[in-house]
């Protein structure tokens, strides 16, 4: 059902799109179309116009592909979603193929043979211009904040019962707790790593407890309400699986304790690295839509 509401949505979006791109084309037109009336314009002028015209066709598709990406995040990352490759390849789709149906409209009715090869020819280019721009905001969502984030803001679809907005310390808190707590997390394992050809093998496993307390204390700022209505299920894994990794961790590297813990804390660590890696995209989407910038 979910997949059927996607696919409908973007047909409807999709018709409304050519709708505002064939109004704001005619209006970008319409000075070229009176100085051709005129008689031969100075290419002072023409060449100018002809820049608006190609900023403008540029502008719209990626925009188009901005909104196809946003749409396959926001239905791809739903809990009951068990084929999120399957929106990708359709969002992807939908991205394109509402250029190739306006270029065959066009080429239906072009008057000649070399009209109609422009006109093949500005398909390829304003494809090439989609494709790219899908494939860019699909995995640096970010970017997408700066050329289009006065209308990715109408698609900011928030729960019902969030208070994100009135709680702007505490989502900072949480959102910084959060970052700060795994970063910690991070340095705990390179040290790890290193630890092999460590000359202070012991003073080494002395930081990694430090930073280890350290992550804990800074990801008990974190809200799971908060986290998780930023991004659904954000809160539920860092207190699931983050925080008990860090406490099976910490337990384990106790003297005489059981070093069953050690592989129980690397356990759910991995499970949590593969649900951020899995997720990270959404969440920097989600974040930039409440106005922070997070960097890789």
């Amino acid at each position: 059902m979910n997949f059927i509401i996607f696919n409908a949505i973007l047909l409807f979006a999709g018709f409304l799109a050519v709708l505002i791109f064939s109004v704001g084309l005619m209006a970008v037109l319409a000075p070229m179309a009176l100085l051709k009336k005129s008689g031969n314009p100075p290419k002072t002028i023409t060449i100018p116009l002809l820049g608006i015209i190609g900023i403008y066709q540029i502008y719209f598709w990626g925009f188009w592909s901005a909104f196809c990406v946003v749409m396959t995040f926001k239905f791809a990352q739903r809990q009951e979603v068990t084929l999120p490759w399957l929106y990708w390849i359709a969002g992807f789709m939908w991205c394109i193929s509402l250029i190739g149906w306006l270029a065959h409209k066009e080429q239906q009715s072009s008057q000649s043979l070399e009209e109609a090869q422009g006109i093949q020819k500005g398909t390829t280019f304003y494809s090439l211009i989609a494709i790219a721009a899908f494939l860019v905001f699909a995995f640096i969502p970010s970017l997408m904040q700066q050329p289009y984030g006065w209308a990715l803001k109408l698609l900011n679809e928030k729960p019902k019962t969030s208070n994100v907005d009135k709680i702007n310390g505490q989502t900072q808190r949480s959102i910084e707790g959060f970052f700060n707590g795994y970063e910690h997390v991070a340095r705990v394992s390179n040290l790890s790593r290193s630890m092999l050809n460590s000359n202070d093998i012991i003073g080494d496993f002395e930081k990694a407890k430090t930073l280890l307390v350290k992550s804990k204390e800074e990801l008990s700022k974190c809200d799971n309400t908060t986290l998780n209505e930023i991004y659904n299920g954000w809160g539920d894994v860092v207190t699931k699986t983050l925080i008990p990794s860090i406490d099976f961790y910490l337990e384990g590297s106790r003297p005489n304790s059981d070093r069953n813990n050690i592989a129980k804390g690397d356990s759910l660590l991995i499970e949590f690295d593969n649900w951020l890696q899995e997720n990270w995209n959404g969440i920097l989407l989600r974040l930039s839509e409440h106005g922070y910038e997070i960097k890789k």
